[in-house]
């Protein structure tokens, strides 16, 4: 500052300051001082004759504060990493408060994990304390906070065997996870990861839970190979009757034809007119007999355990003779499930029958019956065995054995 005959000059500085040079002169070099909590110098001048000035601050002696940077874009939601312009090695201790911002964890001395749960021009308040120094330097900055990315959550749609981490890219306390029966949490609950095994096969739901974002979130996925626990149908079937069965999984969930397919089986073969279509099988059984169905699921997991059902056969009329007048009486179908239905192919309401001696294969007798039953005066043959061949439709006919 000017100079001024005959009198000292007084300075005030930051504490931990120091004068190099010019002391009680108009002119001084100062060194800094990293613990100063404010950047202001004054001086103020002492004549000789007692009269003291007024304090006068010296002008361009702004502090210089710390930068607060962030690692990344700073989005609501969204853990981010702030850090402090300082080396760790000088660093006490560092804090950060402001509307809407959790903080997380210290990454280091000079870096803090942090989340925002509210978006916007944000104030942040900042306490750093220095090795050595007994005041901490405050100050405020302002982060500019964007609207959050779609939150979902990660982790592969299928789980086939072994386990598989789920995530989502926020962080931030009381989060809380859930999953559906057929599903078990190992590990992670109240982060943001967890790890999930899967327990049985078939749709699946993993929620997350967020109270202080006021959401939740869901994931639906597939699991496990499919097994087929049982098969629905009827187990007692007479010939000619269509008739249809559907696989049952382990898991109450609804098949889609993109994620399961279906591999049918029936044994025996001979005389069965099968229609697979997904997890339903209609058949046709022409001959009696016991048989066998077999459903097997697969999906892009592998193949499960298969499901069985026995289907015993019997035929669709009851044929007797007495003294030679064969009756025809229809079985009563009242056993079946509600997936059998009777053969409609033909309108007519009469049977066509053909009667053969077993012996030579010459067919000795024709006509019609009732399909509600009739009878067939064979008085007049020789005793013997004959074969009975009644048709119940196109293509579609019944065998009996008759002893005369």
């Amino acid at each position: 500052m000017t100079q001024c005959p005959n009198c000292t000059y007084e300075w005030s500085y930051p504490g931990g300051w120091s004068i190099i040079s010019g002391e009680n002169s108009n002119s001084v070099m100062l060194s800094k001082d990293l613990c100063a909590a404010s950047a202001a110098v004054k001086v103020r001048i002492k004549a000789n004759n007692g009269e003291v000035s007024d304090w006068y601050t010296c002008p361009n002696t702004t502090l210089i504060l710390p930068e607060i940077t962030a690692q990344a874009t700073v989005k609501q939601f969204t853990p981010v990493n702030l850090s402090v312009s300082l080396p760790n090695t000088v660093i006490q201790s560092f804090t950060i408060s402001g509307d809407g911002l959790e903080v997380l964890n210290n990454e280091s001395a000079n870096t803090l994990k942090c989340v925002f749960n509210k978006s916007g021009d944000k104030e942040v308040s900042i306490s750093l304390s220095l090795i050595g120094c007994s005041t901490p330097l405050l100050f405020k900055k302002n982060i500019s906070v964007s609207q959050p990315d779609i939150i979902t959550i990660q982790g592969p749609a299928i789980l086939c065997s072994g386990s598989a981490d789920y995530s989502v890219n926020v962080q931030t306390s009381g989060m809380t996870w859930s999953v559906s029966n057929n599903l078990q949490i190992l590990s992670g609950q109240g982060t943001s990861k967890i790890t999930v095994r899967a327990l049985t096969y078939g749709d699946a739901n993993i929620s997350l839970t967020m109270p202080n974002y006021n959401m939740s979130i869901f994931k639906k996925i597939y699991t496990s190979t499919p097994i087929i626990t049982s098969i629905y149908g009827s187990t007692n079937m007479r010939t000619g009757i269509r008739t249809c069965y559907e696989a049952l999984p382990d898991y109450n969930t609804t098949y889609k034809t993109n994620e399961v397919n279906y591999i049918w089986q029936i044994d025996p073969t001979n005389g069965v007119y099968f229609e697979p279509s997904g997890n339903r099988f209609c058949v046709t059984f022409m001959n009696t007999g016991l048989y066998r169905i077999i459903c097997r699921a697969t999906s892009s997991c592998g193949s499960g355990m298969p499901g069985r059902v026995e289907v015993s056969v019997g035929n669709r009329y009851f044929v007797s003779n007495t003294s030679g007048m064969v009756d025809i009486k229809p079985i009563s179908e009242s056993n079946t499930e509600t997936y059998t239905i009777s053969d409609t192919s033909s309108s007519s309401d009469n049977i066509l029958y053909n009667m053969y001696n077993s012996a030579t294969g010459i067919q000795i007798k024709s006509g019609q019956i009732n399909k509600s039953g009739g009878t067939i005066n064979c008085t007049g043959l020789p005793k013997g065995t004959y074969i009975l061949k009644i048709k119940l439709s196109n293509n579609k006919y019944e065998t009996h054995k008759i002893l005369l």
